[in-house]
């Protein structure tokens, strides 16, 4: 009887332990040889309807962070950075998208549409630019020009 049931214990933690999701991260890496600000942009409900906006995450140059959990894949990650010398900006299309001036941490959530100008008071367009995430586990990196 002790057999069967540790033979039934073994077969449950070898059933649930096949079931469990894998683990996906999107990293977001610094390699601009400066220090950014960055605020990170997604979306964060299936269907993908509401985006999230959260910063500022401070990173020294050579600095990755984990930007988002799950599977992203197919998705795109929005990022917007700055520093004391003024905002990153590439050569390349952007989605403006309304922060807080405040310079204080934020997270904002709501549509694209409202997400993005006319902001309101307190608020700025900012350009965030974009990277496709291609896989489950991905890392995008910003450059020095």
């Amino acid at each position: 009887m002790r057999n069967a049931v540790k033979s039934i214990i073994l077969g449950l933690t070898l059933l649930f332990a096949g079931t469990q999701a894998a683990s996906a991260d999107v990293t977001f890496c610094n390699k601009t040889g400066m220090f950014l600000n960055v605020a990170i942009a997604a979306h964060v409900t299936v269907p993908y309807d509401t985006i999230e906006v959260r910063g500022w995450t401070p990173m020294e140059s050579g600095e990755c962070m984990v930007a988002l959990t799950g599977n992203f894949t197919g998705e795109k990650l929005y990022y917007f950075a700055f520093n004391d010398t003024g905002e990153w900006t590439e050569d390349r299309d952007y989605s403006p998208v309304c922060i807080p001036t405040d310079g204080n941490g934020f997270i904002r959530r709501g549509s694209a549409s409202q997400l993005q100008p006319p902001c309101a008071a307190g608020e700025a367009a900012k350009k965030f630019f974009w990277a496709d995430i291609k896989a489950k586990t991905f890392t995008y990196s910003i450059y020095s020009k």
